[in-house]
């Protein structure tokens, strides 16, 4: 059996393992906006593929994008600071605050292990249970924030894998009672449910670094853009360990284009809550325990999870997540799909409806 991958979204390696062609394929591993990019972002990319400004390097400082993202978050663009995708950030961030001892509640992204680990920093984790109707106790966490005295902790919020959205005042009230302690808070996801985004705090509060993504959302997973949100002499300081091009000028223009396009994010949320809430029933009713979520994924619990992911894949095509990659989660049991179209989730359901029999699904607990 070969190992999971350590990201989902690889559907060129899907390709090959089920010898279609990728466009033959239907990708539920990687959590991305099923309305593709917007319109304006097209345009973009069009016009750069016509050879315009391809010549020229992007502008120094990316001063334009700068001014798109603190307007999107209603801060000053001394406090944003952009790389190529949030994944890049965590190595910079880690590189500025020279943390001696990183805490890591799991299970969670693997770039931020990753980024500790290239930076020789001691990682110590706190399991969240997923069978938990609330995993996030900030009581629990503010006590092993103490106990392993980790100076910078690292919170995922709305959370990846398991899906659920932490509301802001428990997230600065965690931060109170920790005074000790830098957040750096991933909010890859956040754009589908702000309630709890720290974003505008991180502009004023010494103790807080925001990292968002324009990735999932505007579905431009190549472009690879993902800034930072922290107070102005935090941004700087992380600002030092990016490159002077952090991102193309096509990807700057098109992530500014992204931004413009109010309606539809408008779009986005309300299509994505209909057909989560859709796919989470949906899903429960072939009896799986799907955990609940804020954004545009649905993680479950269910058995043989790798021997479900390869048979959807070389029978339907269909590529789900197994995340026995996301350290803290049992092997073989838990999987992730994204939200997709009302039609494309269906035949998501019919697909696992047929995987070998009812009784590979653990019954709901």
């Amino acid at each position: 059996m070969s190992e999971p991958a350590l990201h989902g979204g690889d559907i060129a390696a899907a390709a090959r393992a089920s010898g279609r062609s990728i466009d033959e394929l239907l990708d539920f591993s990687a959590n991305i906006n099923p309305l593709g990019p917007p319109v304006a972002v097209r345009a973009v990319l069009r016009a750069y593929a016509e050879g315009r400004d391809v010549e020229h390097y992007p502008e120094p400082g990316l001063p334009d994008l700068h001014a798109a993202l603190a307007r999107a978050r209603g801060v000053g663009t001394e406090s944003i600071v952009v790389h190529a995708g949030s994944a890049a950030l965590f190595d910079a961030i880690f590189r500025s605050l020279a943390p001696q001892r990183i805490g890591i509640p799991i299970p969670a992204f693997a770039e931020y292990r990753r980024a500790a680990d290239a930076g020789g920093i001691p990682v110590h984790t706190l399991a969240l249970d997923p069978r938990s109707s609330e995993p996030f106790d900030p009581t629990r966490i503010a006590a092993w924030i103490r106990a392993e005295r980790v100076d910078t902790v690292v919170l995922t919020n709305p959370h990846n894998p398991l899906g659920f959205a932490v509301a802001r005042d428990v997230l600065l009230g965690l931060i109170d009672a920790s005074p000790q302690t830098i957040f750096v808070i991933d909010e890859a996801f956040a754009d589908y449910d702000e309630s709890g985004s720290l974003a505008a705090d991180a502009a004023r509060h010494p103790r807080i670094i925001v990292v968002r993504s324009l990735t999932k959302f505007y579905a431009m997973p190549n472009l690879r853009v993902g800034y930072a949100v922290a107070r102005t002499e935090r941004a700087r300081a992380i600002a030092r360990f990016v490159p002077a091009w952090p991102v193309s000028g096509i990807a700057a223009t098109a992530a500014i284009a992204a931004l413009g396009d109010a309606a539809y994010a408008t779009r986005t949320r309300a299509a994505n809550a209909a057909a989560r809430s859709a796919l989470c029933d949906d899903l429960s009713a072939t009896g799986v325990r799907v955990l609940r979520a804020a954004a545009n994924f649905l993680t479950f619990e269910t058995d043989r999870v790798s021997e479900r992911r390869a048979q959807l894949l070389a029978r339907d095509g269909i590529l789900i997540r197994d995340c026995s990659s996301f350290a803290g989660l049992p092997a073989d049991r838990y999987a992730r799909v994204a939200v997709r179209t009302p039609a494309e989730n269906a035949r998501l359901l019919a697909a696992l409806r047929r995987t070998e029999s009812p009784a590979t699904f653990l019954p709901s607990r």
